[in-house]
């Protein structure tokens, strides 16, 4: 009997260690801090009167039809101080670094288009980045298209002038480098060695430049129930994860007029859950602040905003990442972005304008401040 109790007792103490064990790696895993990043839209830096992102041909105006949508420091970030305090407000929040879509500028065919890396340009000569960093999304449509003949060139000048810029955002030592479509990419590359080669050039120029490597990460949509093509339909060789850049026209969506804001995030969370339930992909969450592109007619749909539900839905996206450890894109570095902070036109954005008075903006750090970040 005696022998019997003791075995039994150990067998507690034995349930106990493992007890507290499991929950400690449970508790260790769950205040893992997130990296949060934004996508920044550099559309509000050109103030001539022929900026077609303030005044359409079709006679929509955004200041005049859409007045709550002007930030609370103007219209335009068209100097480094306005630049400045847009950095200073998204640190304050808690967000890690922007990530600024940036473009084949000079291969621009409207004029006003050629200014579209300026504030990206004036973080990187800033003084005081505010302990912010930085990263780009290569915007890989139209006109910004980038040949296989100048790729080398360009990847060369990403690599020395921003990927070794101690603002530039890195994990583990590696830049973190974004790009828009990964089917466009595909797409012009198909008769040049495919997205591999492009990436696999953009790696070697790195590594030449004493960097371990590049984090390239390719906006996609899953393939699965809802009828995306994305990754299942082709192959997209060399890309260390996934992201995207908004979700809009998820099922479920009236294609005309006014949705409810709750479409958009359903419809989200299940292009989250498709990707998540890969075990071979890495993947980071995107939490689209909304959609309402009437000032630019790219839709005939769009979602109504809501600073509440956007903050769930961020809160959401915050302890997804927790519980998919293996969809962070290196070890220990669970990551979400935010689209975006400033896409007026688009109707996607979190800085404090007008109509919100920073709403969007305390939910965010009201967010990170109860996953432990602040």
């Amino acid at each position: 009997m005696e022998t019997l109790a003791l075995k039994h007792f150990a067998l507690l103490l034995l349930t106990a260690f493992l007890s507290i064990s499991f929950f400690s790696f449970i508790s260790s895993a769950s205040a893992q801090r997130p990296l949060v990043g934004c996508y920044y839209f550099d559309g509000w830096s050109d103030t001539s009167t022929n900026n077609f992102h303030v005044e359409q041909p079709n006679g929509v105006s955004l200041f005049a039809g859409f007045p709550e949508r002007e930030p609370v420091t103007g219209w335009y970030d068209n100097t480094a101080g306005l630049v400045d305090k847009q950095v200073q407000s998204a640190h304050s929040a808690g967000i890690d670094f922007f990530v600024f879509d940036w473009y084949a500028a000079s291969q621009a065919t409207n004029p006003e288009d050629r200014t579209l890396n300026f504030a990206k340009d004036a973080f990187k000569s800033s003084k005081n980045s505010h302990g912010m960093k930085y990263a780009l999304l290569y915007v890989n449509n139209g006109s910004f298209n980038i040949p296989p003949a100048s790729w080398q060139q360009q990847c060369q000048e990403w690599v020395t002038d921003d990927f070794v810029n101690p603002s530039y955002m890195k994990v583990n030592g590696r830049p973190l480098f974004f790009l828009y479509d990964v089917a466009d990419m595909d797409s012009l590359w198909s008769s040049a060695g495919g997205s591999a080669a492009a990436i696999a050039a953009l790696q070697a120029d790195a590594k030449a430049a004493g960097l371990p490597g590049v984090i390239v990460i390719g906006c996609a949509m899953p393939d699965g129930k809802t009828g995306w093509t994305g990754l299942g339909s082709k192959s997209y060789d060399g890309y260390d994860g996934y992201t995207g850049y908004n979700y809009v026209g998820v099922p479920g969506t009236n294609s005309v007029g006014s949705n409810p804001y709750s479409v958009l995030v359903d419809g989200s969370v299940e292009i989250w859950n498709q990707f998540g339930a890969n075990a071979n992909v890495k993947y980071v969450p995107v939490v689209t602040s909304g959609w309402d592109t009437r000032p630019w007619k790219e839709s005939a749909f769009w979602y109504e905003r809501d600073p509440d539900a956007f903050g769930s839905f961020f809160s959401m996206a915050l302890q997804w990442v927790k519980i998919h450890p293996h969809s962070w894109i290196a070890p220990k570095t669970p990551m979400v972005m935010i689209e975006a902070w400033n896409e007026l036109g688009e109707g996607g954005y979190i800085e404090p304008a007008e109509g919100d008075k920073g709403a969007y903006l305390s939910a965010v750090k009201q967010d990170l401040k109860a996953a432990g970040r602040r």
